[in-house]
């Protein structure tokens, strides 16, 4: 593959990864806000968040592989590299979010306080 084709591939890459990202925070944010603002139990899909926030982050990273061993020069090389490293400290800054959800196994989340969940079995 030539050099435009591994940038493509790497932008395409990076692209996906931040869309993912992107999703698995629009799949929890009535959890995370303030619980005044969204009371109550709501749908649990915090293990959906966790896999999606997980592909977007093997995605930053083979995006970040990809460039730097297929980029031409160092200055592809920068800019690599300073896209990718925003996108994995969000990543981690979503995980660190996210763990203390992941250990509600209940079909239904409330959040009681930040960083505190109350999990339920509710059936409908």
């Amino acid at each position: 593959m030539n050099r435009t084709g591994i940038g493509c591939l790497t932008a395409a890459l990076l692209v996906a990864a931040a869309v993912l990202m992107v999703f698995s925070v629009s799949a929890t944010i009535e959890i995370e806000g303030p619980p005044e603002l969204n009371p109550g139990f709501h749908d649990n899909r915090t293990v959906l968040a966790a896999v999606v926030l997980g592909t977007g982050l093997y995605l930053a990273l083979a995006g970040l592989v990809l460039g730097l061993h297929g980029s031409g020069g160092a200055v592809g090389r920068t800019a690599v590299a300073i896209l990718v490293l925003p996108l994995l400290a969000f990543g981690v800054f979503r995980l660190t979010v996210l763990a203390p959800m992941l250990a509600c196994d209940g079909t239904s989340i409330a959040q009681v306080a930040p960083g505190s969940y109350d999990c339920e079995d509710i059936t409908y």
